[in-house]
């Protein structure tokens, strides 16, 4: 699934199973149990099932 953001959009925080994302281009802010992390183009990260994340595009970007 491609999920392509508008700066300042955002995925609510939510539970779900695993959930590896890939951004391919832009940059993101990914919320993890209250920890931020900040991948860029090209960088992978998981947010792991059972554990409450979020995304928020501070500019454009996609994520896969």
């Amino acid at each position: 699934t491609l999920f392509v953001f508008d700066k300042n959009e955002e995925i609510s925080a939510q539970i779900s199973g695993d959930a590896p994302v890939t951004a391919p281009d832009g940059e993101e802010r990914v919320s993890i149990n209250g920890k931020e992390h900040l991948p860029h183009a090209g960088e992978s990260i998981v947010m792991p099932a059972g554990v409450l994340h979020a995304a928020y595009a501070p500019e454009r970007f996609k994520m896969q």
